[in-house]
């Protein structure tokens, strides 16, 4: 009699029951015969059986079991999967993983990594969050989880599906995780290394310079307006009289105010800073102050030209801060005529002021081109005396003046006389016989009285009639005007005028001869 399945047998020659033998566990048999425990087959992989078994059964899904399991919880899950021994085995959910053969949990994904599919059985299948991003907690499930660090910011490369974190450039900060854009460094400042996550990072640009917003460097910071130089180095303020109006510039430069205009403070961050020179100055050399027009010139605009060369030849300023070229007047000496300065004509002069000569005081006169240009140049004419530019007198009577100038008057000399005015030595004439002078300038001479004459010219006294005579004759030229007194009389005094003066011969005297000084 044949064992059934499930069994085998030891004893060919005897088929009896109690000669029949279970197949191990683990072991199964599908024949109705087996004359041997080899006609027992192991169960395969994933595989079980308990004793006798005809067939073996398949372990759960998604759990295996080596050859010749003898029991369910030979089963055990696979790696990806949980589940108790034998049973029925679970996924293990994203963001979790298993690895291995056995009913441990599933664990979570480590901090920073994130897993989207079911099942994962190896921790590698864990991915890792991309570079510069953290994700929060384990068992993160997506990557929109892992949110980019501060200090750097989302994006998708053109072309590229997945996004990455960029570290925020030079000039930018990230004071935020998961930010779509870094935020630039405020203006004036700068910050020259990429990663930063905080506005005080950044950097202040150096005394009086300025930069834009997301500087990267302090080579772009810039010297404000009104400064000049590289803010590398030092900015340094424009000195009065320049200026600079672009802040964006490196290095800076001053710029010179144009001719004519200056800008007396330092510092300053526009043309407009240069104010043109008023009528009557200019513009120093280094544009910080306007000066007044020295002699000789005239300045309009804030420009100064010169009398001679700019204008007119011949012509002068002399007091300086001249407002326009007609302040340039003809020099002294020399007037306008005909848009030519000329030199005075004789007896007039010109003081270097209204470009139109004047004539010279009464009976003086000057001299061309005079350097001096004032009446001072009016000398007095021959026969006239006074101070130069003054009122000329006329030589009085006796005197006289050849030269012009401011000479005295030279006196003719007693008995000799002149008109007024005399320009001459030859207007002084002698005093006529039968007169005298004793002044040593008269305008004419005055005759002898009566008992006196002269009988020569240029005489200072007429002499007396000698005594014993007399004369009623002016203006007498010889002695013989002199007449005797008669006889009988006499005269002791000389100059006797008239026949009265002889006296009669007192009581008992007597003369006979004439002209008698005697009784």
């Amino acid at each position: 009699m044949a064992c059934g399945t499930g069994k085998y047998t030891l004893n060919t020659t005897n088929t009896g029951s109690e000669d029949c033998l279970d197949c191990m566990a683990g072991k199964y048999s599908a024949l109705a015969v087996s004359d041997t425990q080899a006609q027992c087959l192991m169960c395969e992989v994933n595989e079980f059986s308990a004793s006798a078994a005809e067939v073996c059964s398949e372990c759960p899904e998604h759990s295996s079991s080596p050859a010749g399991s003898a029991v369910a919880g030979d089963c055990q899950c696979n790696g990806g999967y949980t589940g108790t021994n034998g049973q029925a085995c679970s996924a293990c959910v994203p963001g979790k993983y298993k690895v291995g053969l056995g009913s441990g949990e599933c664990m979570k994904c480590p901090s920073n990594t994130y897993s989207g599919g079911s099942a994962q059985s190896q921790l590698e299948q864990c991915l890792a969050c991309p570079a510069e991003s953290t994700a929060n907690g384990t068992g993160n499930t997506r990557i929109d989880e892992c949110l980019c660090d501060k200090g750097s910011y989302q994006d998708t490369p053109e072309g590229g599906s997945q996004w990455v974190c960029e570290s925020c450039e030079v000039g930018t900060y990230g004071n935020a995780m998961a930010a779509e854009a870094c935020q630039q460094c405020p203006s004036g400042t700068y910050l020259n290394f990429i990663g930063a996550t905080r506005v005080d990072q950044c950097i202040s640009c150096p005394l009086s310079s300025n930069s834009p917003a997301g500087t990267g460097s302090i080579q772009q910071c810039m010297c404000d307006a009104g400064y000049s130089g590289s803010s590398a180095d030092t900015c340094v303020e424009c000195t009065a009289g320049k200026y600079n109006a672009d802040s964006r510039a490196s290095p800076a430069v001053c710029t010179l105010c144009d001719a004519g205009k200056i800008n007396p403070d330092a510092a300053a961050t526009s043309e407009n800073a240069c104010e043109t020179c008023e009528a009557g100055t200019y513009a120093s050399e280094t544009r910080a102050l306007c000066m007044v027009c020295p002699v000789n010139t005239y300045c309009v605009g804030g420009l100064q030209k010169q009398c001679v060369g700019d204008f007119r030849a011949n012509t002068h300023n002399e007091n300086g801060g001249g407002v326009s070229a007609d302040t340039c007047v003809c020099k002294k000496g020399m007037f306008l005529y005909e848009d030519t300065c000329t030199p005075c004509d004789i007896g007039s002069y010109y003081n270097g002021v209204a470009n139109s000569i004047t004539k010279c005081p009464t009976h003086s006169t000057s001299l061309t081109s005079s350097e001096q240009g004032a009446i001072s140049d009016c000398i007095c004419k021959a026969g006239f005396s006074g101070e130069d530019g003054q009122a000329c007198d006329p030589c009085g009577p006796g005197t006289f003046k050849t030269l012009t100038g401011d000479s005295l008057c030279i006196v003719c000399g007693a008995g000799r006389f002149s008109p007024y005015s005399a320009r001459s030595i030859d207007a002084c004439e002698d005093c006529a016989l039968g007169k005298f002078s004793t002044l040593l300038a008269t305008a004419g001479c005055t005759g002898c009285a009566k008992g006196t004459y002269s009988e020569e010219s240029a005489q200072t006294v007429c002499q007396q009639c000698s005594p014993g005579t007399w004369s009623n004759t002016v203006n007498a030229s010889n002695e013989e005007t002199c007449t005797q007194c008669g006889a009988g009389k006499y005269q002791i005094s000389p100059g006797a005028v008239g026949e009265n003066a002889c006296k009669v011969c007192p009581v008992g005297k007597f003369k006979f001869v004439a002209a008698s000084v005697e009784p």
